[in-house]
């Protein structure tokens, strides 16, 4: 699956495809773990118990409204049948409704804020910046010990001069 990223991070400059290639990895190694296992399941099984309910009370409700129109008392077989009709139309919908909420328990684990990638960059950007600072202030000071021995090393040789 293809995470498509928010156009937010189109100016990171080729970035958004390592943030895409990292995702697939932490998904598959998700998956592929015991925790990942886990974590699905807890996140799902609410959701699945969610649809079972709905439908039982669907399911309760076409059986009363059955039960509740005068007309149908005269007919039982006519009620048994509405009552199966309906009830087989709400099976076939619960399926559906599964189907779909566990896709988007799906989408909403895989989703990633925008603002997690742009605190990403911004902590990398000042690592860097840290890390070029060390890179000048060693460079100063060794720029600074080269000036300190070749002034050394002049005053040696004009001192030996005058002598």
């Amino acid at each position: 699956m293809k995470v498509r990223l928010p156009n937010l991070l189109s100016g990171l400059r080729g970035k958004s495809q390592i943030i895409q290639d990292e995702l697939i990895k932490l998904r598959e190694q998700m998956v592929h773990s015991a925790e990942g296992w886990w974590m699905e399941k807890l996140a799902k099984e609410p959701s699945r118990l969610c649809v079972d309910e709905v439908h039982r009370v669907l399911v309760d409700i076409v059986s009363a409204a059955a039960n509740a129109t005068p007309g149908l008392g005269r007919y039982p077989f006519f009620k048994r049948e509405v009552v199966a009709t309906g009830t087989a139309a709400l099976e076939g919908f619960k399926n559906e409704a599964r189907n779909m909420v566990v896709a988007l328990v799906d989408m909403e684990r895989a989703f990633v804020p925008p603002q997690h990638f742009i605190r990403w960059v911004q902590r990398r950007m000042d690592r860097q910046r840290r890390e070029e600072e060390l890179r000048g202030r060693s460079s100063k000071k060794g720029n600074e010990v080269e000036q300190s021995i070749s002034k050394r090393s002049t005053s040696l040789q004009t001192g030996g001069q005058q002598n």
